[in-house]
């Protein structure tokens, strides 16, 4: 699918609550692959 439409495909999503409340405690996100947020309001499609 990623090859077909040029896109790419994040293998491990994870959910997360985006309440302010929710948010306090983060602080500092490292600047790595292994370490990113997206965001986005599109919701998930089948699910």
């Amino acid at each position: 699918a990623g090859t077909e439409r040029k896109a790419v495909i994040a293998p491990h999503v994870l959910a997360v609550n985006t309440d302010q409340a929710d948010l306090t405690g983060l602080q500092y996100i490292k600047n790595d692959y292994l370490h990113r947020i997206l965001i986005g309001v599109r919701q998930t499609v089948g699910h």
